[in-house]
């Protein structure tokens, strides 16, 4: 009876993460539909470049083509949203989504921010962290890797190979970020997350809930990081190479 439960568990666990992954790949496949589109609006005269699709709604895009936005003056909307989103990826992340784990969220404000430091949501920002430094997360993906860190707050196209992809946070649009990288750590998440998902579909180390990693983390600095307890640690440079 026991063994027949675990058998039926462990079937659902791996249809929800097939379904998952699925949901991402697909995503994918409408991502470069939607680049293909943008590249004959960019021919058009209607875009100033084929990724400026990404701030376009799909109806909009199709609609261009289809005929039921006519007059819509595409290029302008594009440049209008495109503004805002720089405006708020050059706002800090929120203090609430970025504290230490394992403390209550009173404390471990108290802690992050001393009497009379800047608030991180005014501008203030958090130095980067001292070698020998232990973050730590939620392991979401079993096994170690040693290897330089790559910090991207945003999946534009990126040179992740090799490297180990820190982020605030992930979703399917970043798959081809994380496919080419050797591990993952995000900010934020759950073992049930998109980062936590696609790293043990992918078998590569991965934590998640790792509070301040996108600041702590230097981008090129050598890191390990443990999949499995959820720990990232800064290394010294001179030793750290294999």
């Amino acid at each position: 009876m026991l063994t027949g439960l675990l058998v039926l568990i462990r079937w659902f666990v791996r249809a929800r993460e097939d379904a998952r992954f699925a949901r991402t790949q697909l995503f994918g496949l409408s991502r470069e539909v939607m680049w293909l589109l943008g590249g004959h609006l960019a021919e058009a005269g209607m875009l100033d470049d084929p990724m400026d699709v990404h701030d376009l709604t799909v109806e909009e895009v199709t609609g261009a083509f289809d005929g039921t936005l006519p007059g819509a003056d595409l290029r302008g909307l594009a440049a209008v949203r495109r503004a805002e989103r720089e405006r708020h990826r050059a706002a800090p992340p929120p203090v609430l989504l970025s504290v230490p784990a394992g403390l209550p969220v009173a404390v471990a404000l108290r802690r992050a921010r001393p009497a009379g430091a800047p608030d991180p949501r005014d501008g203030g920002e958090a130095n980067p962290g001292s070698e020998g430094e232990v973050l730590r997360g939620l392991g979401s993906s079993g096994g170690t890797v040693r290897g330089r860190a790559k910090v991207v707050l945003d999946p534009a196209p990126s040179d992740c190979a090799g490297r180990i992809l820190v982020a605030r946070e992930t979703d399917p649009g970043w798959l081809p970020l994380m496919i080419a990288a050797s591990g993952l750590v995000v900010e934020r998440g759950t073992l049930l997350s998109h980062t936590a998902v696609t790293g043990r579909l992918l078998g590569v180390p991965a934590a998640v809930a790792v509070g301040g990693a996108a600041r702590r983390i230097p981008d090129g600095a050598w890191i390990e990081l443990d999949g499995r307890a959820g720990t990232v640690r800064l290394l010294d440079e001179r030793t750290a190479r294999p």
